[in-house]
């Protein structure tokens, strides 16, 4: 029974632990999409970029607040109908230098047309993106999205960072302590165990020398009285 709680206990630890690396990984991946970590000012984290979608350029493929997952894949291994991420390279524009998520249309050797499947003209034909994405402004190729992360994210944009940045320090902090308590105290609990058992068994050998001692007396007894006779 006490071998069956333990293992119990152990599990517990396990998946309790799991759990908080799962949640602590998830948080710094809200935090890796709110803030530059890495070149480029692009979020980056594990090898992988992490961009809010902010406009309704490829609806319905991507809602706007998406978390949209990008991975630099080479260059020359995109092939068109892939949806790429990068950078705004249109000066006229008012979001010049910054990231895009559009769709390949066609690719001329190094250079790649790209178009937001949303964005179209009166006659229903695509428009295209003004300037080519090359490997300069390539930031990668979209291998995945997350609705509720990118959510949670565009809520804590801004000012607010700061504030998730704390929230999810603090957090990350607990649940390192927390589930570095349950191990320690684990721990401990085992060493009572093993203790305990010691010490059992200490008094166990101890009854047994008694024992011993009492039959040996008794049988020394049993010999005088037999001399006796």
């Amino acid at each position: 029974m006490k071998e069956v709680k333990k293992k119990n206990k152990r599990l517990n630890a396990l998946f309790y632990t799991v759990i908080g690396l799962i949640v602590s990984a998830t948080v710094f991946v809200i935090l890796s999409a709110i803030i530059s970590v890495s070149q480029n000012g692009i979020p980056s984290l594990l090898g992988h970029t992490y961009l809010v979608v902010q406009s309704e350029s490829m609806l319905p493929e991507y809602q706007v607040h998406d978390l949209v997952i990008n991975k630099k894949v080479p260059f020359n291994s995109l092939k068109e109908g892939d949806d790429i991420t990068f950078k705004c390279e249109d000066k006229s524009q008012i979001i010049f230098g910054e990231p895009i998520t559009h769709r390949i249309w066609e690719i001329n050797g190094t250079e790649i047309v790209t178009y937001g499947i949303n964005n179209k003209n009166i006659d229903g034909e695509y428009i295209l993106d003004s300037f080519p994405v090359t490997i300069k402004n390539y930031i990668g190729k979209v291998i995945g999205t997350n609705k509720i992360i990118g959510q949670i994210a565009s809520v804590f944009t801004g000012n607010s960072s700061f504030v998730l940045v704390i929230v999810g320090v603090g957090f990350f902090a607990f649940i390192v302590m927390s589930q570095t308590k349950n191990i320690l105290q684990i721990k401990r609990e085992e060493k009572k165990e093993k203790d305990r058992a010691l010490i059992m068994e200490e008094l166990r050998q101890e009854v047994l020398l008694s024992r011993e001692f009492e039959k040996i007396q008794e049988e020394e007894e049993e010999l005088a009285q037999k001399k006796l006779k």
